[in-house]
C-alpha cells in the first residue's frame, strides 16, 4: 500500500515544482517564464508546420489520458461533459487533467 500511496503523491510534487519554475512567491510570472508570442501572426497557428511539429512533440510527452483530453478539448472542440463520458472520468478529474496538461505543455 505504501508503494502505491507514494506513487500517487509524486505527480502533485512534480506539479508544484513545475509551478515554482513559472511563478514567484507572490504568484506572479517570473520574467523569463512569461508567455511569449509564437510569431507575429497567430491567427492560423494550426496551419503552421513548425508549430504543429512542436505541438505534437509536446503532446506526445503527456500521459496518454492527458493527451486525449487535450486533443478532444482543443483540437476537436468537444465539451467537457462529452469528454468525461467518453473517457469515463469525473468532471473534477477532467479539469485537473486539463490544468496539469497545460502546465506540462508550457514546460
Amino acid at each position: 500500500m505504501d508503494h502505491y500511496r507514494k506513487k500517487v503523491k509524486q505527480p502533485v510534487d512534480k506539479d508544484n515544482q513545475i509551478l515554482a519554475d513559472f511563478f514567484d512567491e507572490n504568484k506572479e510570472w517570473k520574467h523569463a517564464s512569461r508567455p511569449k508570442d509564437w510569431k507575429e501572426n497567430q491567427n492560423n497557428l494550426l496551419d503552421d508546420d513548425e508549430f504543429l511539429e512542436v505541438l505534437n512533440k509536446c503532446l506526445d510527452e503527456l500521459p496518454s489520458n492527458w493527451n486525449t483530453c487535450v486533443k478532444l478539448k482543443y483540437l476537436t472542440n468537444k465539451k467537457g461533459k462529452e469528454i468525461c463520458q467518453q473517457l469515463n472520468i469525473s468532471q473534477s478529474n477532467y479539469w485537473q487533467i486539463i490544468h496539469r496538461s497545460k502546465i506540462q505543455l508550457r514546460d
